[in-house]
């Protein structure tokens, strides 16, 4: 888990909730961020399988992540789970995931990136704006690197 990962792991266990991670090239620099002793860390399927919510916090890489989110995981999600992308938009598979919710599917896709015409008019598909750029830390930092 890197850096954000970690941070929405604390404060989701502030909140009382059971916290499962998943990162395959977990380094001992970021278990060290981890709560200690607080979550578990289990394979995606199993992560998916039972959990709540899931959250993404995956860089893009072609052949890689795209669609991490796929059809067979999103078939193992349970019926009303509900899955956050603040990540990377190419990062779930949304045909599967209209599948889904064509197949009567519950749960919400939040998310901070555009979806296609499929997702767009569903009420329990919710868009934000992306803002993580937008705050006066990174406008500062841009401006620096300027």
């Amino acid at each position: 888990l890197g850096a954000i990962g970690a941070a929405v792991a604390h404060s989701a266990i502030a909140l009382g909730m059971k916290v499962v991670g998943h990162d395959p090239g977990l380094s001992v620099e970021a278990a060290l961020r981890l709560p200690s002793g607080d979550m578990d860390m289990a394979s995606l399927e199993d992560l998916v399988a039972g959990s709540d919510y899931v959250t993404l916090h995956a860089p893009y890489i072609k052949d890689v992540t795209h669609h991490l989110i796929g059809e067979a995981l999103i078939k193992k999600m349970k019926p009303d789970a509900s899955l956050l992308n603040f990540a990377r938009g190419e990062l779930v598979d949304e045909d599967a995931l209209n599948a889904r919710y064509e197949a009567g599917g519950g749960g919400r896709y939040i998310t901070d990136f555009a979806v296609g015409p499929d997702l767009w008019p569903r009420t329990n598909v919710i868009t934000i704006p992306h803002l993580g750029a937008s705050t006066e830390e990174a406008e500062e930092n841009a401006a620096a690197m300027a």
